[in-house]
């Protein structure tokens, strides 16, 4: 009896591990550029890319932009993520060397602050995204006919709350001009935080 006791309390722990596992997945992605500011990389999960960042100082180790990520996907939520590890290349390639500066202005990571920068009318973390990208969006298409794939914008969002466009990639020209005229004119978000403090963000926003 205590050996099918004990069976059962194994089987349970395994189920129970298995349910707690079973809303994420783990993949393994390639670094797609590193600066002073973070790590930015781009995945797939169920036919539809995804692009993310992680501060610098997440990862506590010497590692090559050659090398890959472990990272940790909501299945729910594709769009949120965490890091697991770094996967060490297994072959000679190309490295980028990223000297660090200390006197440059320090930018946090959106994802890594305690108080998000929200915008005009958002009141939680979860809805900003996608208010931010209906608007950005809507504008857009105020502009031009048609927004053809999928578009990223890196943001700079101060203290004051005021967003400056950093990067754009996967863009047009016209398209990309019409985005930082529409980026130029947009309401102020309110501040991010972080220990009590205001700090300048870097936010990365999809167009879809």
């Amino acid at each position: 009896m205590r050996n099918v006791k004990c069976l059962l309390v194994a089987v349970l722990g395994l189920m129970i591990a298995t349910c707690c596992t079973n809303n994420h997945v783990i993949e393994t992605i390639g670094i797609d550029r590193i600066d002073t500011n973070g790590i930015y990389f781009s995945y797939e999960y169920l036919d539809k890319k995804h692009m993310g960042s992680f501060p610098l100082d997440l990862i506590d180790e010497n590692f090559y932009s050659t090398d890959s990520l472990k990272i940790k996907i909501d299945k729910n939520n594709p769009d949120e993520f965490e890091f697991v590890s770094v996967i060490r290349r297994k072959w000679p390639k190309e490295e980028v060397y990223i000297p660090i500066d200390p006197s440059k202005e320090k930018i946090s990571q959106y994802h890594s602050i305690d108080k998000k920068p929200l915008f005009e009318g958002v009141t939680d973390d979860a809805s900003n995204n996608s208010v931010v990208q209906e608007f950005l969006k809507k504008e857009l298409l105020q502009i031009q006919r048609e927004i053809s794939g999928r578009k990223a914008i890196y943001l700079i969002i101060d203290e004051q709350g005021k967003a400056f466009v950093e990067e754009i990639v996967m863009a047009d020209d016209t398209t990309e001009n019409n985005l930082r005229k529409i980026v130029e004119n947009m309401p102020l978000f309110e501040p991010g935080e972080h220990k009590g403090k205001k700090v300048k963000v870097s936010y990365l926003v999809e167009i879809k």
